[in-house]
């Protein structure tokens, strides 16, 4: 019996390094970006630093990534395609990132982020609607 948890818990521990192998993989075409926060504030001028962080912030734990790699996100990043990279599986379970997201924004920044949402929306759509509504 010892034996069997043993080789259970082998497994468990073998599968969990691939499946974050192959989602660091997937994830590389984020996460090797140099810093993008001149991005941000190049299209958000009268944006403070802070705030922009203060969103990618919400939007990496909205998504349960690194919130260390929060500047490696850029105003043009479509959510659909970032979803589509954690989720490439069509129909497959998702950890609700999308919805996880809207009731972040609801319950922060007192924004329906649904109003407009489409499969064109990027986080700097987001992030211009939430300044826009304050």
């Amino acid at each position: 019996m010892t034996i069997s948890i043993i080789i259970i818990a082998a497994t468990i521990l073998i599968a969990g390094f691939f499946g974050q192998r192959v989602f660091a993989e997937r994830m590389r075409r984020y996460y090797d970006r140099p810093c993008t926060g001149r991005l941000w504030l190049n299209r958000f001028p009268e944006a403070k630093k802070e705030e922009v962080r203060s969103f990618l912030e919400l939007f990496t734990s909205a998504f349960a990534l690194k919130r260390k790699k929060k500047l490696s996100f850029a105003p043009d990043d479509r959510i659909l395609d970032i979803y589509r990279t954690i989720n490439p599986r069509v129909g497959g379970a998702d950890a609700l990132e999308c919805e996880t997201l809207v009731e972040e924004c609801k319950q922060h920044y007192g924004v329906d982020i649904t109003e407009g949402f489409s499969e064109r929306t990027t986080l700097g759509d987001i992030f211009y609607a939430i300044r826009k509504s304050a």
